[in-house]
């Protein structure tokens, strides 16, 4: 506790104390520092999110103020103003608002959100089931293969498994197309993304070399318009999505976090990036992207321009993050602590 307390502290100092090369238009704030401890609310103010950091979890309202922090429950997952969570004494999954629970779903476990849906995974991730608003399943899907990633949109959902494919699905589970990637001596689909507009679809692959392609929806199908060798070639997920409401594409190279426009992706501009970049979220006001950059357990918060400028690089340590973004409250999560900052654009 008291490490991570020095830790963000610093940060605090670090903003107050010294200038930072910001546009006259882009201010940071600090506002609070917070130890998580047990606060228990019975009823909580709508409009606010849900929170998971490490061991915690909680509640925190329009005004970024916190009104409920607990002990995090078993696979507790959040998606804004739910959150979901396995029950084992009843062997179901409680979906809860800030008013109560919103439905169970008996028999299932392992919840994920993804773009604000619910879906649920079996253990030994072959089988993926989607629900809607109301708890009800949509459709379940079997897998020949790994669920390695999946990313969803109002109306589609694409998974990528071990065996190098990729999947698209409508709403109704009804198959839309897919794609092997190819081109690597291993096949394996690493993540996922698809536009917001569903009109693309990011997509990381292979071993030796690993591959960034970009799919462009043609009629009914998904077809690769633009791929790329990649010397960054460590086998697990890196960071991959689109931000601004689909105008805006990044992934991660060996160079750092590269920001693109998935129409024009031959033409990319790179941030650089020590250890691996976490967390995205945009700043449209101030056409800036926030971020936390990782290596081992030295962090910092990053401010960039898609156009290759760094704004802002507060380093501190931590193991356990969060970066989440309410209204005009940035949060940065630190292992027990959680720093509420004012972002101001004028």
């Amino acid at each position: 506790m008291g490490y991570t307390m020095v830790a963000v502290l610093f940060v605090l100092l670090y903003l107050v104390l010294f200038p930072r090369a910001l546009p006259a238009e882009f201010t940071v704030v600090p506002a609070q520092a917070v130890p998580l401890v047990e606060t228990k609310s019975e009823r909580l103010t709508p409009g606010g999110s849900f929170f998971v950091l490490g061991a915690w979890e909680g509640y925190w309202n329009s005004q970024g103020q916190l009104e409920r922090v607990q002990l995090r429950r078993p696979q507790a997952a959040t998606s804004g103003d739910r959150m979901a969570w396995y029950d084992a004494t009843k062997a179901q999954v409680v979906v809860e608002g800030p008013q109560g629970t919103l439905f169970t779903i008996p028999g299932e476990q392992y919840p994920v959100w993804a773009s604000g849906r619910l879906f649920t995974m079996d253990e030994n991730r072959l089988g993926l089931k989607a629900y809607n608003a109301q708890g009800h399943l949509l459709w379940a899907k079997h897998f020949a293969s790994f669920v390695t990633a999946f990313d969803t949109s109002t109306n589609l959902t694409v998974v990528g498994t071990l065996d190098g494919k990729v999947q698209v699905f409508g709403s109704a589970g009804n198959p839309l197309g897919g794609f092997q990637p190819g081109g690597s001596r291993l096949p394996v689909v690493y993540n996922v993304a698809i536009a917001p507009h569903d009109g693309a679809i990011l997509v990381l692959a292979g071993v030796d070399p690993k591959r960034f392609l970009v799919l462009e929806r043609g009629g009914s199908e998904f077809r690769p318009v633009f791929h790329k060798p990649l010397k960054e070639s460590r086998p697990w997920p890196t960071p991959l999505g689109f931000l601004t409401n689909g105008s805006l594409a990044y992934y991660e190279t060996e160079r750092g976090l590269a920001f693109l426009d998935p129409q024009a992706p031959d033409h990319e501009v790179v941030v650089p990036v020590q250890g691996s970049p976490l967390l995205l979220e945009a700043l449209p006001k101030a056409h800036l992207v926030v971020f936390v950059q990782k290596d081992g357990e030295n962090s910092a918060l990053r401010v960039a321009s898609p156009d290759g400028a760094s704004v802002l690089n507060l380093p501190f340590t931590g193991r356990d993050l969060l970066l989440d973004l309410q209204g005009e409250s940035l949060f940065l999560g630190v292992d027990q602590t959680l720093l509420r900052l004012e972002v101001r654009v004028q």
